[in-house]
């Protein structure tokens, strides 16, 4: 009898443990699970402060994007001189140095964000990242984190926004250089209608001629920017191929040339610097395109200005909100250059004159699509009032209150917009007027 009832403790012991081990494990799972599905406490989970949300735990829930005002990281150091140097083991600190904030573009205090269960009939939402001008300009840029649910797109692919820097175009057909006499070299160039003409002497006078080449002591082609230091990278972007005919006291020699430049080297902005890659043949940007249907993705798009920290008076390299998007300024879309020739945005490998996240299936068809603009504003007051109420506009200007000078400090599109109708008669002071697309300013020309 004792033998039996030892032995039926024991078995129950056994099955009790066994149960016990079983709900540990089915806690663990579901805990790993639920990892999933962050919630993004600390974080504003609308528009506010994002930089509180873990990087990298999927939220399975919606496909989103925020901003995130951490605009640097600092580790902490002694300052005292004389105290002897040891390993710094203190984490990173998280700076936040600024207060943008996002939204979609229909209302101030709703989401950028798109259920998985209940995507738009059009496929697309508009979205604004906000922020005061000096913010953008001095800190260069903004941390964008997005998120993509698994099981929601089979594809996911990051467009940033890009703008013609300079026009590109083609050379003419054939070069004539002439260095037999002793009065100095002459040059013709054919036409469009393959007739010879005499070069001109400057890039401005072959725009205004309807010609694709110039000659200072040798030939240019009037798309290669590589002489032109006012354009500062000095792209070429002059395209296609001639035959160079050149005479000189021994004789006259015919080759074959090419021009060497690709119309994406006339592109500029983020779209570029992300870029994974360019086009062999055109030099557009290319950009990863990333399986997510199993995992999801969540993560952060740094965006910078190509002269952060530099007080060169300008946003819109990054910033690329613009007011009216009927009537986008010529540096968004297709580009016409001076003879007519024009260079389409609407290639599958060119950039977007958005940061464009798009959730797609197998076949590269949209399931949804994040279009997002990012917005500068020229004074503080102003941005505040938006922030907490919806109320005003970006871009105040007038004379600053009991001091000289401008509420408009720092250039965006909407000002490029402005002075493409008014001119340039009073702009900023420009530290780096090769920053501004060319043909605004004609420093190209």
């Amino acid at each position: 009898m004792n033998r039996r009832m030892n032995e039926l403790i024991k078995n129950k012991s056994v099955f009790f443990f066994s149960v016990f081990l079983y709900t540990l494990a089915l806690s663990f799972i579901v805990s790993c699970g639920n990892s999933d599905f962050d919630t993004g406490e600390g974080a504003d989970s609308v528009t506010g402060d994002d930089s509180q949300r873990e990087i990298g735990v999927v939220d399975n829930n919606s496909f989103w994007v925020r901003v995130r005002n951490v605009g640097a990281t600092t580790d902490e150091e002694s300052s005292d001189p004389d105290e002897e140097e040891v390993e710094n083991t203190v984490p990173p600190v998280e700076i936040l140095l600024t207060e943008y904030f996002s939204h979609e573009v229909s209302a101030f205090d709703s989401a950028c964000e798109i259920n998985k269960d209940s995507i738009p009939s059009d496929e697309t939402i508009e979205c604004l990242i906000e922020g005061p001008e000096l913010d953008m300009q001095n800190h260069g840029g903004v941390s964008i984190h997005y998120n993509v649910p698994k099981d929601m797109c089979d594809y996911f692919e990051i467009k940033p926004f890009a703008y013609w820097q300079a026009y590109p175009g083609r050379g003419p057909a054939k070069v004539f250089i002439d260095e037999s006499s002793a009065m100095g070299a002459t040059c013709e160039i054919t036409d469009d209608s393959g007739a010879r003409q005499t070069c001109p002497t400057t890039r401005q006078q072959a725009f205004q001629m309807g010609l694709r080449a110039f000659f200072n002591g040798d030939v240019q082609c009037a798309y290669d920017y590589t002489n032109n230091e006012s354009l500062g990278e000095a792209p070429n972007c002059c395209i296609g191929d001639y035959e160079l005919v050149r005479t000189d006291s021994s004789g006259t020699d015919t080759s074959d040339q090419e021009w060497g430049g690709k119309p994406g080297n006339c592109l500029s902005g983020p779209g570029t610097r992300l870029a994974v890659g360019a086009d062999e043949t055109t030099a557009y940007p290319l950009h990863e395109i990333k399986p997510v249907a199993i995992t999801g993705i969540n993560d952060v798009l740094n965006v910078t200005d190509a002269t952060s920290g530099i007080s060169d008076y300008y946003n819109f390299d990054f910033a690329n909100f613009i007011e009216d998007e009927n009537n986008p300024p010529a540096a968004f879309g297709a580009i016409t250059n001076p003879n007519n020739e024009t260079f389409s945005r609407d290639m599958v490998q060119n950039p977007s004159n958005y940061y464009q996240f798009t959730c797609i299936d197998k076949a590269d068809e949209v399931i949804a699509r994040i279009n997002l603009r990012i917005r500068e504003w020229n004074d503080k007051e102003s941005f505040l009032q938006y922030k907490e109420a919806g109320l005003g506009g970006a871009n105040s200007s007038g004379a600053e209150t009991g001091i000289t000078g401008d509420i408009q400090d720092i250039w965006d599109w909407k000002d490029i917009e402005d002075s493409t109708q008014t001119g340039l008669s009073n702009p900023p002071i420009f530290n780096a007027p090769e920053k501004l697309p060319c043909f605004v300013t004609g420093v190209c020309l």
